[in-house]
């Protein structure tokens, strides 16, 4: 840790320490934020304690949570602002902790809740389902399409 401030990783430096080194994801957003939505894997990876800049109250908390203090923790605001000052009073009281740059909301423009990648807004991805939601498999008419059946050719009185 630097002098005074806590370390900050970039998201993706935050995403490996969670994967795979065992980071708990510690969540200061307000209790409501979090229950309509936080990070679900790892399973258990992330705890919520609120935080309002007041650092004493968030060390007394989280030992109330009974965070064991071998357990490194992954630092995360709502927008990155308080995240730097949590982490540095969190290791200053004898855990391994890192803020995360951007907090919450930075996290979140690189992951889903559920760790996957989040697609850049505004790029088309082909995903090779495209043909699925093309309409072209609505009732028979993929399998005229593939058929190459030509309507011109259908003689319409052997149909009636």
């Amino acid at each position: 840790a630097a002098g005074g401030g806590a370390e900050v990783v970039d998201v993706l430096q935050g995403k490996t320490l969670l994967d795979r080194h065992g980071y708990l994801f510690l969540d200061l957003r307000e209790a409501k934020a979090y229950d309509h939505e936080h990070l679900t894997k790892p399973p258990r990876c992330s705890v919520n304690i609120p935080f309002q800049g007041d650092t004493e109250g968030l060390v007394a908390a989280a030992e109330g949570k009974k965070l064991g203090k071998s357990v490194p923790l992954l630092v995360a605001c709502k927008d990155g602002e308080d995240g730097p000052s949590a982490a540095a009073a969190l290791a200053a009281a004898g855990w391994s902790a890192v803020a995360v740059e951007g907090g919450y909301e930075g996290w979140r423009e690189r992951f889903t809740t559920s760790g996957r990648a989040v697609i850049p807004k505004g790029r088309w991805v082909p995903s090779g389902k495209e043909a699925l939601k093309s309409g072209l498999n609505v009732g028979d008419a993929a399998m005229s399409y593939e058929e190459k059946l030509n309507v011109e050719d259908v003689n319409w009185k052997d149909l009636k």
